[in-house]
């Protein structure tokens, strides 16, 4: 291959080159072999390492130019509720796409028409692509998942050690939720008694090796009674419909941030990418990385079983609760009456204290942030019991009760003035995100030769290359 051939090559090869070079797997000369490219290349690629990792969060890996639009604010409008849409399991068509970009651009007071020309460009630089749906597996989206996994994730976690890699996710919990087909007695008179669908948001937070965990609360009531004149076992949060906030959010991370400063150590956290995990406050001792959308049920540690040990002892708990309570002589409606969010507090500490350490360490192999070797041993016929199958209830039936409330929505969605806003924020973060790509953008002319003057000056004094120089401007020209 000619030296002076120009490669360009994509955001996933240059993530490859980073970490095959961070990593020690290969020299230097050894990738521009393999890439076909100068060792000039390498090194603004290396150098450039903070602006590749942030364009890599927000293109399609494959792109080799990172162009925005013509319309760059309308494109990233229509992207932000692309994927909004996308992880509440929507389906999208094209007309819808284009509708909306129409509406952003009213609202964002834009010149801009979308044209069949304009989507398809901008489907090819978000990487987007119409798929037949075949259930809820499909909206899990596997190639971005393992590109996140084998190429970006690598070198998010250099330097962290396994103890400060962590994961945090919502889950809805039914806190009164009772089996509802068996444990009832015929006196126990609990004819027409409905299962209750009063909920909480749960928020759990824990790390890679299971020795730091924490569950922090969100309900509907602003001071439940049941709260008076009692010390409140967990953190609890108002909210009208109990979602997540942005000003929960923050407040949460505000108060994590003080607690790994005292600590000294600082950590990185994966959360998913929700409008409600959006930070705007600087914190020092977390730094805050978002997965993929459409990713977390594959890769999410916490959607790979912890949540779902923490819901299965949670139900075990209540069913012993129920057990004591009808023999006891109350009936099922009287039993769920007494289980107030103070009450369930308490249960959803103990259940979350039960989560072991192996068993988080486990979740995060399985979603392949921590490889075998950094797990601790486990004991050989070490088994988890929580499936076990309690009074009349089968197995098929336990697990049912289990994930009732898996599909509760924990967070709002945001509206198109929240998503202009949030576009607003994007460019106070990345004041210089469209120039991030130079290191494959070609000078012009005008600015080669401002180089070459400004090198002459340096070089005449010295008297040295300048019939090198002189054949550089006469190739410029």
């Amino acid at each position: 291959m000619s030296p002076n051939r120009h490669v360009t090559l994509s955001l996933k090869q240059k993530m490859q080159i980073i970490k095959e070079i961070k990593c020690k797997e290969k020299t230097k000369q050894e990738v521009c072999v393999k890439y076909k490219c100068s060792m000039s290349t390498i090194n603004r690629i290396i150098q450039n390492e903070k602006n590749i990792l942030e364009n890599s969060k927000m293109h399609n890996l494959s792109s080799k130019r990172i162009r925005n639009g013509a319309c760059y604010d309308v494109d990233r409008a229509v992207s932000i509720w692309f994927d909004q849409m996308r992880a509440s399991g929507a389906i999208i068509s094209t007309n819808m796409i284009l509708e909306k970009s129409k509406q952003f651009a009213v609202t964002l007071n834009k010149d801009f028409n979308p044209t069949t020309g304009w989507l398809w460009r901008w489907q090819k630089r978000e990487g987007i692509s119409l798929k037949k749906i075949h259930g809820e597996a499909a909206s899990a989206d596997s190639e971005s998942a393992n590109n996140f996994i084998n190429t970006l994730f690598p070198n998010l976690i250099e330097g962290y050690k396994s103890s400060d890699i962590f994961n945090a996710d919502e889950s809805g919990l039914f806190f009164k939720a009772l089996p509802v087909s068996t444990l009832s007695r015929k006196e126990s008179h609990n004819n027409g008694f409905k299962s209750s669908k009063d909920r909480l948001t749960l928020l759990f937070i824990c790390n890679a090796t299971g020795d730091y965990k924490k569950v922090i609360i969100i309900g509907k009531p602003k001071n439940p009674r049941c709260f008076k004149n009692k010390i409140v076992p967990l953190k609890y949060y108002p909210h009208q419909k109990a979602w997540m906030t942005r000003e929960i959010w923050e407040s949460i991370l505000i108060s994590l941030d003080e607690e790994m400063a005292k600590q000294n150590r600082k950590i990185i956290l994966f959360v998913d990418n929700a409008a409600s995990h959006k930070r705007t406050k600087i914190l020092k001792n977390i730094n805050i990385q978002y997965l993929p959308a459409n990713t977390t049920s594959l890769i999410q540690p916490l959607d790979q079983g912890i949540i779902h040990s923490f819901k299965a002892y949670y139900r075990q708990i209540i069913i012993r609760k129920q057990i004591s309570a009808i023999e006891s002589g109350k009936t099922i409606g009287e039993f769920a009456k007494s289980i107030n969010i103070f009450n369930a507090l308490h249960i959803i500490k103990h259940a979350w204290w039960l989560v072991r350490p192996l068993s988080i360490t486990r979740c995060f192999q399985k979603a392949k942030f921590i490889s075998e070797c950094d797990a601790a041993p486990s004991a050989e016929n070490e088994q988890e019991d929580i499936t076990e199958t309690i009074s009349d209830l089968s197995g098929d039936e336990f697990d049912n009760y289990i994930r009732c409330d898996d599909n509760l929505v924990c967070c709002g969605q945001l509206t198109d003035e929240e998503i202009v806003k949030e576009i607003s924020l994007e460019k106070e973060d990345n004041e210089d995100y469209s120039g991030s790509d130079a290191e494959d953008e070609i000078p012009s002319l005008p600015n080669v030769l401002n180089s070459l003057t400004t090198v002459r000056k340096f070089l005449l004094p010295q008297n040295e290359f300048i019939q090198e120089l002189e054949n550089i401007e006469e190739y410029s020209f």
